[in-house]
């Protein structure tokens, strides 16, 4: 008998939760006079039934308004360019990410989760490019990046055969 009663004051209480949650919803709608401003509230529906005699803005439910006349915008997505990710080696298009182009069309205030797949290209063409300052000054960080610079190319090595790197060099003077 006492597990009913608790039962009994959890569902009563549920459902004075969901109720009270609807009609706030509602009234939040309610106070939308244009399509416009119905839309851009994410829980909102625009009734678009000619010679409609109640408020156009609700929450959609199918019950108020035929659903074919309400404009309840959804988040769209639609993948614009999808290629297949590659682990090329060769001098084909190399297809890292994806979808590489995707279009979305998003409801005010809704969240929109996409996945999106990486592959590492093997092989990849890495060009680094250092440009130093060679004044008497940065004498020892020149040194510093010389040594780097065997390191660097020996760890490159093991992620790419393709690394290039390049060395420029200015002296800045005082004028």
């Amino acid at each position: 008998r006492p597990k009913f009663v608790i039962t009994l004051i959890i569902a009563v209480s549920c459902l004075k939760f969901t109720t009270g949650q609807s009609s706030s919803s509602s009234k939040i709608c309610e106070g939308k006079l244009t399509c416009r401003e119905c839309i851009q509230t994410s829980t909102c529906g625009w009734c678009s039934e000619p010679n409609f005699q109640k408020p156009r803005c609700h929450v959609p439910d199918g019950n108020y308004c035929p659903g074919k006349l309400t404009v309840d915008p959804r988040n769209e997505f639609h993948e614009t360019v999808a290629k297949n990710l590659s682990k090329a080696k060769s001098a084909e298009e190399i297809v890292q990410i994806y979808p590489q182009k995707a279009q979305l069309k998003l409801r005010l205030g809704e969240v929109y989760k996409m996945d999106v797949k990486y592959s590492q290209a093997e092989d990849y063409p890495v060009d680094l490019y250092y440009l130093m300052d060679l004044s008497e000054s940065m004498r020892d960080d020149k040194e510093t990046l010389s040594q780097l610079g065997v390191e660097l190319s020996r760890e490159m090595s093991k992620i790419t055969s393709n690394f290039r790197l390049g060395f420029g060099s200015f002296v800045e003077k005082k004028l």
